[in-house]
C-alpha cells in the first residue's frame, strides 16, 4: 500500500528554494524575487489581465434586465467600469478592477446607496499606466 503525503504549496516553493540554493550556491533573494516578479508579469500579459477584485451588483437569467442595470451604473458612475458577463445561467454585472479587496470596499461604500453589491474574486484588466 503506498502512502501519499499532502504538501502545501507554499511549504513546496519553500523546498524548491531550498533545493536551489543547495544546488547552485547561494542565489540571492533579490534575484530570486526579480525572477519571480519578471514571470508574473508574463503570465499576466498572456492572461489579458490579473486576478484581482470586483463588485456583483447583479446577477439574473433576463440579459435585458442586466443590459440596463449595466448602462444606468455607468451613467451614474462613467469613471468605474463595468461588465456584462455570462455565466451560464446567468447574466452578471461587475464593476471595478481592483488589486485589493479594499479598494473594492471602499467603492463599494461609495455605492452602498443604490446598489446592493458583493466583493466577488475576478481576472481584472490592468490599468494603462
Amino acid at each position: 500500500m503506498k502512502k501519499t503525503i499532502s504538501v502545501d504549496k507554499a511549504y513546496n516553493d519553500m523546498r524548491i528554494d531550498r533545493l536551489l540554493r543547495n544546488h547552485l550556491g547561494k542565489i540571492p533573494q533579490g534575484l530570486i524575487e526579480k525572477n519571480l516578479r519578471i514571470g508574473n508579469i508574463k503570465l499576466n500579459k498572456k492572461r489579458k489581465g490579473m486576478l484581482g477584485w470586483r463588485l456583483q451588483i447583479h446577477s439574473d437569467t433576463d440579459r435585458e434586465k442586466a443590459k440596463k442595470i449595466r448602462i444606468s451604473f455607468m451613467l451614474k458612475f462613467p469613471e468605474i467600469p463595468a461588465y456584462l458577463v455570462h455565466k451560464e445561467p446567468y447574466f452578471k454585472v461587475t464593476v471595478g478592477d481592483f488589486y485589493t479587496r479594499l479598494e473594492a470596499l471602499k467603492v463599494q461604500n461609495e455605492i452602498r446607496r443604490r446598489y446592493t453589491s458583493y466583493i466577488v474574486p475576478s481576472n481584472i484588466n490592468l490599468a494603462d499606466d
